[in-house]
């Protein structure tokens, strides 16, 4: 019989304890509690003072009348209001810029704040109300732009016209300019041929007698419409497409409405038959001149003949509803086309010749 000896259980090794070594005879029961308040503090001191001594100063709100005018502080380009700005503290040039108005320069002093400016930052509001002096100027650049998007067409879902009316008219009303404004409405309305535009004068119109479309403002601003109806019949397709979507259908279901749209589209095309336009609309070339203008250029002889001044048809060629731009004639000054594709080089020997 043999008989084994019981192992005993090893002995479990005991880990030795970690003590830190004194510092300058400083013990480790101190110098450490010290530290991390140290750490604390540095932190804190970052985060509440730092800030507050690299960046002493202020963030500056600036706002004017009208919106988007230039700033400068000290000459140097801040931004379009209304902005925000982070000056130093101290004193600071200010210049507010915007066209057609006369500037406003003012120097204003900027403070700091030491403690917590990352948190709570020290503001200040600045403000300019800005004197219109050219008031002739934005009236006649605010009717171009509007007659340049009048032969653009209608708006789609991938571009949207822009308000140009309105904010024109308030301008020139807020500065007491009506005089100007009532121009404004009385040429652009010659050019109200989208349903786009005819909002943005009806817009326009409203905000020129007093902005609220109240019973009566509103019977003032379609009379002002009511003058381009009694002076064309062309306006009845246009007027008829800025109703509501439901009056919409029933208004151009009608027999009279569908008849007269497309007398007024076919006496359109008739009356420019004689500058070279047939039945068939646009696709007739108008009458060349025979004289050619020839310029040498890169060693090219850059041919372009001249078409006369005449009158053209914009919109529908037919009697057909669903054109995008609704009908209207209008003279065209004589130009120049060049007769082969220009090619950049070209394009810039032509503009360093004109």
């Amino acid at each position: 019989m043999s008989t084994h000896a019981k192992r005993k259980p090893e002995e479990q090794q005991k880990p030795e304890p970690v003590v830190l070594k004194p510092i300058a005879g400083i013990p480790a029961e101190k110098y450490v509690p010290g530290l991390f308040i140290a750490v604390i503090l540095a932190v804190l001191f970052w985060l509440f003072f730092i800030p507050g001594i690299t960046n002493y100063g202020s963030e500056v709100i600036f706002d004017s009348f009208p919106a988007n005018a230039a700033v400068y502080a000290d000459n140097q380009y801040l931004g379009a209001t209304p902005f925000a700005a982070k000056l130093t503290a101290g004193e600071h040039t200010i210049k507010f810029e915007s066209q057609y108005y006369e500037s406003k320069e003012k120097t204003i002093e900027v403070r700091g704040r030491l403690f917590g400016s990352r948190f709570f930052p020290r503001r200040q509001n600045e403000s300019a109300q800005l004197e219109l002096n050219d008031h002739a100027s934005l009236a006649k650049t605010a009717l171009a732009e509007y007659a340049d998007w009048a032969i653009v067409g209608q708006e789609s879902s991938r571009y949207r016209f822009p308000a140009i009316l309105r904010p024109a008219v308030h301008r020139l009303m807020l500065s007491g300019n009506k005089e100007s404004a009532e121009h404004l409405l009385h040429y652009a309305l010659s050019h109200a041929s989208t349903s786009s535009l005819v909002r943005d004068y009806v817009s326009a119109a409203l905000r020129m007698e007093g902005g609220i479309p109240s019973g009566s403002n509103l019977i003032k601003a379609l009379g002002r419409l009511s003058i381009l109806l009694n002076s064309s019949e062309e306006s009845v397709l246009w007027l008829a497409d800025v109703l509501p979507s439901a009056l919409q259908k029933n208004v151009k279901g009608r027999p009279d409405f569908i008849d007269l749209s497309e007398s007024i589209a076919t006496r359109l095309i008739t009356s420019t038959s004689p500058h070279g336009f047939g039945p068939e609309g646009l696709e007739t070339k108008p009458v060349i001149k025979p004289e050619n203008l020839n310029i040498r250029a890169f060693g090219q002889d850059l041919q372009f003949v001249a078409v006369p001044e005449t009158t053209y048809l914009y919109g529908a060629s037919s009697g057909s509803q669903e054109g995008e731009i609704f009908p209207y004639i209008s003279e065209v000054k004589e130009f120049f086309l060049q007769k082969t594709p220009v090619t950049k080089a070209q394009y810039s020997a032509m503009l360093a010749y004109t």
